[in-house]
């Protein structure tokens, strides 16, 4: 009986190759429980949101540049009032369509995404819901009431340095999760493993039974020629 650890890779390939279609069956199996697991997971969408932080000043180019780089400086204080209490509070109380004025903001966090770019003074803000609906209907809530809280927190002498300007509100992002492609190949992948497993494992017990049998007829035909004589 040989030894499975003697066995070479190509012995190992081939058996791969014989099981060819049990292999592509498991994979077609697996992506179809992939994609059924991917339809019944509850999906989540995103929207977004994106705002631009100018500092107001003449219409030069020195003084737009002068603006962008100040807008740039500003944008992490932005990104950080964009999760704020303050600014979550402030988006319930304002009744916004689709959003509970009685939600509390750590409800709302939850549900929102800041960023920002070294190289621009935009700030992104993502915004999820379990339809494509709420998660615009937050997004453009944000947008909304963002820049009026802008005007009020840097208020200087009734004059507001920087200011920000809606390039794109509510824009729908589609489903963030789950992801259907990567369901499916994950479950195609599972299936395929484990088809590969199984039927090394089967052939290599089908040997060691042949060995077996192999050994006993010998042994047998041994003992009736010895008989014989």
């Amino acid at each position: 009986m040989r030894s499975p650890s003697t066995r070479t890779v190509g012995e190992y390939a081939h058996i791969l190759l014989r099981g060819g279609i049990v292999l592509i069956c498991a994979a077609i199996a697996g992506g179809l429980a992939g994609w059924l697991a991917a339809e019944m997971t509850p999906k989540t969408y995103e929207s977004q949101a994106r705002l631009l932080i100018v500092a107001p000043g003449s219409a030069t180019v020195s003084s737009a540049r002068t603006s962008g780089l100040a807008g740039q400086l500003r944008a992490p204080s932005y990104r950080e009032l964009a999760t704020s209490d303050q600014l979550l509070m402030r988006v319930a109380a304002a009744q916004w369509p689709g959003i509970d004025p009685q939600t509390p903001p750590a409800d709302l966090r939850e549900r929102v995404v800041a960023s920002i770019e070294p190289t621009n003074a935009v700030l992104t803000i993502t915004t999820t819901g379990d339809t494509p609906q709420a998660a615009q209907q937050l997004s453009a809530a944000l947008a909304g009431e963002m820049p009026k809280l802008v005007v009020e927190v840097d208020n200087l002498n009734g004059r507001a340095p920087y200011e920000l300007k809606t390039i794109d509100a509510a824009t729908d992002m589609g489903v963030t999760s789950p992801k259907l492609l990567t369901y499916i190949g994950l479950g195609a992948a599972v299936a395929v493993v484990f088809s590969a497993v199984a039927l090394l494992a089967f052939s290599l017990l089908r040997n060691r039974v042949d060995d077996a049998l192999g050994a006993s007829n010998t042994l047998r035909s041994s003992r009736e020629l010895e008989n014989s004589q």
